[in-house]
């Protein structure tokens, strides 16, 4: 009896996407400010309540672009006019005062549906209380000073909508223009730097993210400065290289995220000052090759993604050293074989996804190292059989998806074996990959059980006794058979128990 593995799933593996949210904390307004303020912020399912506003104006404070207070915020934007009247609940630009400005906490969204051709140097001016801030920009250059009174902003989204039919157009990012954000904990930018200080002043920064189609590879020292940054996404998209020392300084990052691009090499060193690292996504790009002991001080490392690479070879123990790896997302990409000690040293591995879109075979042996593992996706083209007890002593695996590219695929045999002339056992050739129950029925006699289990990792049941009646033959057939309740499998047929071929016993 064979079980068979279904066809291949061509779509793309499971994603396990990064949530990199920071959450802002409310800070008070001084008492002088709450008095002055008489509206509520209202919430995402709130309209402007309308109530009674105070109209009084405060002084204007210095600085630039300060306001004449019987203005209050008329000089500015419409569209930052229209959100700060929203947010305070009021209808006339002129009767917000620098106290309700200065007020203002949580998020101002300015980007809903609404891309800034031009902004002036005071549209942001007062809001020294808010604390997260979202902007679509279609600007050539955004103003020096702009963002010089978000003193306690802790969180920034600037976006960048082009201009129709002009697909060249970036934003500039003047030298300054973070230098009052020292509260800044988290910026996303889809808008590409170009000055190696641009962040130097962004001292309490935790999270990154440079998303843009720009093909400017970021400068070197760009990030020298982010001693506290534990998260940084570089996704540019056409970003084909990166210089050795770009991370060097990044002591305390937890998580690097460099998918979906078009690196073509990887410099040697270019992960070492990393110690702290847990999470590496090398997914997507159009690395052939990497190099000998990119990982081997990454022993934080938990996760780490490689597929959708044209990776040609492995350097010998390249994941020797990742002590600490619970999850390997790996594509073999032109690779036609696998040492069979590659994933030596990963005894603590739990999931493994790999992805062996041109291998002729699996290698015996490749994941004895494994002993740990909770979760396996295996994709292979299918042209051999599964390499004899490739489960064997994986006692941990619990959810299994095998699948292949042929047509044919190979089988997993599963049989009842005789022992003696008064036992048998339940076989699986390569090892169960899953703990496997199969219930059995005698005609002519009795079991000593009447199920045998085969562990998970282990080629054989325990042994089952039969006892005989008064007939002359015991004949040993599969009632059904059983998974456990917590399995989850893909690409596995289990066969109906009539196409178990019976077991017969003779007796004198």
């Amino acid at each position: 009896m064979a079980v068979f593995l279904g066809a291949c799933d061509s779509s793309q593996p499971q994603r396990s996407e990064q949530d990199a949210s920071v959450t802002a904390t409310n800070e008070a307004a001084t008492s002088e400010q709450s008095q002055a303020r008489t509206s509520r912020e209202p919430t995402a399912s709130d309209a402007p309540d309308g109530e009674e506003q105070n109209n009084s104006q405060s002084e204007d404070a210095p600085g630039v672009g300060a306001l004449e207070p019987a203005n209050g915020i008329c000089d500015r934007h419409e569209h930052i006019q229209g959100e700060i009247l929203w947010t305070l609940g009021k209808e006339d630009c002129a009767d917000v005062s620098d106290a309700d400005l200065a007020g203002i906490t949580g998020l101002l969204d300015l980007s809903d549906h609404f891309a800034f051709r031009s902004l002036d140097l005071g549209d942001l001016q007062g809001l020294t209380s808010l604390e997260r801030l979202f902007m679509d920009l279609s600007l050539d250059r955004l103003p020096l000073g702009i963002f010089d009174d978000l003193t306690s902003l802790r969180e920034l989204r600037l976006y960048h909508t082009r201009i129709i039919d002009d697909s060249d157009h970036t934003v500039t990012l003047p030298n300054g223009i973070f230098d009052s954000l020292s509260s800044l904990e988290s910026l996303h930018l889809m808008i590409a730097p170009t000055q190696a200080g641009l962040f130097d002043s962004l001292q309490n920064l935790t999270q990154l993210t440079i998303s843009t189609t720009s093909s400017t590879n970021p400068p070197q020292g760009l990030f020298d400065r982010l001693h506290n940054l534990e998260e940084l996404l570089v996704g540019y998209g056409d970003l084909s290289s990166l210089d050795a020392g770009i991370f060097d300084e990044l002591h305390n990052l937890k998580v690097l995220e460099l998918g979906n691009n078009e690196l073509v090499e990887l410099p040697a060193g270019l992960f070492d000052n990393l110690t702290q690292l847990r999470f590496l996504n090398l997914r997507g790009n159009q690395l052939t090759a990497l190099p000998r002991g990119v990982f081997d001080n990454l022993h934080q490392l938990e996760r780490l993604w490689l597929y959708e690479n044209p990776l040609t070879a492995l350097p010998p123990g390249v994941f020797d050293d990742l002590n600490s790896l619970t999850h390997l997302s790996l594509g073999t990409g032109m690779m036609e074989s696998l040492e069979p000690d590659v994933f030596t040293g990963l005894g603590g591995l739990r999931e493994l996804a790999l992805f062996g879109d041109n291998l002729s075979e699996l290698p015996t042996g490749l994941l004895a190292p494994l002993s740990n593992l909770y979760w396996l996706d295996l994709r292979w083209p299918g042209t051999s059989g599964l390499p004899p007890e490739l489960f064997v002593g994986l006692e941990q695996l619990t959810i299994v998806h095998l699948s292949s590219y042929a047509e044919s695929l190979p089988p997993l045999t599963v049989a009842l074996r005789k022992i003696d002339s008064t036992s048998f056992v339940i076989d699986v050739a390569e090892a169960a990959p899953f703990q496997l129950a199969v219930y059995l029925k005698a005609d002519g006699g009795t079991l000593s059980s009447s199920r045998a289990t085969v562990p998970a990792g282990q080629t054989s049941s325990e042994v089952v006794h039969i006892e005989p009646g008064e007939s002359g033959t015991v004949q040993i057939s599969v009632s059904s058979w059983s998974l456990p309740e917590n399995y989850v499998y893909d690409g596995l047929t289990v066969p109906p128990p009539e196409e178990w071929e019976p077991l017969v016993f003779s007796f004198e």
